[in-house]
């Protein structure tokens, strides 16, 4: 789980569209992210029409939204388990680049 999160964080740090949002950098199961100009409901949605399970928003605790500064739609969150694989992650983000690059032309 640490590393498939380390791999999506490393890979989202490379793209400027995607903003990350964590309280330290201890690999964990669990990444909140956002896309710049789109709410997280939406990416969310168009992640879900792809078959990306994602879930948006508050997530139950909207004083660590407020702390980790989200804004007004929360964040999005993927989280990892032993059952996820590196060719998972890959293809999650190829789904969502490729969801970005729509959203941008």
């Amino acid at each position: 789980e640490e590393e498939l999160y380390s791999t999506i964080k490393n890979m989202f740090s490379l793209n400027d569209q995607i903003i990350t949002y964590s309280m330290n950098d201890y690999p964990g199961n669990t990444l909140l992210f956002n896309v710049k100009g789109m709410s997280s409901a939406y990416v969310s949605s168009l992640l879900d029409k792809r078959d990306v399970c994602v879930r948006s928003g508050f997530h139950c605790s909207p004083m660590a939204h407020k702390l980790l500064n989200t804004g007004e739609g929360g964040a999005i969150r993927v989280s990892f388990s032993v059952f996820n694989t590196k060719k998972e992650i890959y293809t999650f983000y190829d789904i969502l680049t490729d969801i970005i690059r729509k959203q941008n032309k």
